[in-house]
């Protein structure tokens, strides 16, 4: 198929143009106006076969959304919102999907594995599927345009942070909407797949939340713990369709454990009770390690029944956090990516190994100074 039967094809229900200005072009595009300036919804990068030009065809289609998102002509967008758009490049018979955003840097990931064109020997199947992912693809054009037709002005205290906040901007509790608003950027930014903001809420200016997007979860363990003042209060929990949960719990303002080099008697208590509260319901932490157990302010043993929030004496306590692997034992399996290099985990423990409370008692001895 030429490119110019591809610009011109109806597959996409949008007129797929080539592109030039802003000092680059583009092989093809579907660029919609907006209140705010013209918006990319699709960029589109061609060639005969993968290596006939210059570049890897999904690097060119980067470096054309990258020109068009930072030109000075977008600058109102870029205020605005994380500046999502679709990338396509065909390379002979080979076709690619990419969704790119702006926040604090610059990120492209595939949507679709590289999807062949040409002959197979299933071919209605192969068209069944092109034409699936194609279809799939003009309802997120849809919506993507509806997006940047409802995008509102950014007001002066936004600015900076609408284009690093999640879309995730309210949930439901007690029969109300609690409408969030992000504090800032990333706080585990440097790691791959982790998300984890500060918010506050709509409720009090100073009552804090921490919202953290995760793939696996294990929300009745965290409540579980909640219950026992040993994990922080579960607010919110919600599965999207594309299998990424939203968790929304309480603001912890203390350290890490792994930000100290203390060890005191409260603190491995908790943790000790934290870890048997699990097991008794037959499930395994999976990672007790210093970065998942928060230091708080604990009413003093021994001290009348008092919330420790109000005590007059208090001590250091501990509350456990990141459930992303608690499952349960004898059945849950560790993740395929465990680091196993830097990490000295229980001997049994391997990648995609099952999980079992021993290795939550190795962890445990480990916290409180055995040596192996």
């Amino acid at each position: 198929m030429s490119p110019r039967k591809i610009w011109e094809s109806k597959l996409l229900g949008r007129t797929v143009s080539p592109y030039s200005g802003r000092g680059f072009s583009a092989d093809g595009s579907i660029v919609v106006p907006s209140r705010l300036g013209d918006s990319p919804l699709l960029l589109l990068e061609l060639e005969n076969e993968i290596g006939s030009r210059a570049c890897d065809p999904n690097a060119r289609a980067d470096f054309v959304y990258r020109k068009w998102w930072s030109s000075d002509s977008a600058a109102m967008l870029r205020k605005a919102c994380c500046c999502p758009s679709f990338t396509m490049t065909i390379a002979g018979p080979h076709l690619t999907i990419r969704g790119a955003i702006f926040t604090d840097t610059f990120v492209a990931q595939p949507l679709t594995e590289t999807l062949w064109l040409a002959n197979d020997p299933d071919l209605n199947g192969r068209i069944r599927t092109i034409a699936r992912v194609l279809c799939a693809l003009r309802t997120c054009l849809d919506e993507l345009d509806n997006f940047y037709q409802n995008l509102r002005s950014p007001r002066g205290d936004d600015m900076d942070l609408n284009s690093i906040s999640p879309h995730f901007q309210s949930y439901s509790s007690g029969g109300r909407e609690i409408r969030l608003k992000y504090t800032g950027d990333n706080i585990v930014g440097g790691q791959a797949g982790q998300a984890l903001f500060v918010a506050e809420t709509d409720e009090n200016a100073d009552d804090c939340v921490m919202v953290k997007f995760v793939r696996t979860y294990n929300p009745e363990a965290h409540s579980l713990l909640a219950s026992l003042n040993l994990a922080p209060r579960l607010r919110h929990f919600q599965t999207f369709e594309d299998g990424l949960s939203v968790v929304v719990m309480d603001y912890l303002p203390g350290q890490c454990l792994a930000e100290t080099p203390t060890r005191l008697p409260r603190v491995l208590a908790d943790v000790r009770r934290a870890v048997d509260a699990l097991h008794a319901q037959d499930l395994v932490f999976g990672d007790l390690r210093p970065p998942n157990i928060i230091l708080c302010k604990r009413a003093k043993e021994g001290e009348a029944r008092v919330s420790d929030e109000v005590a007059e004496e208090w001590e250091q306590g501990a509350m456990l956090v990141d459930f992303d692997w608690c499952d349960k034992h004898g059945e849950g399996r560790y993740p395929p990516s465990l680091n196993t290099y830097d990490i000295m985990w229980h001997p049994d423990v391997k990648q995609g190994g099952i999980m079992c409370k021993e290795h939550d008692e190795f962890m445990f001895k480990k916290l409180s100074g055995f040596t192996f």
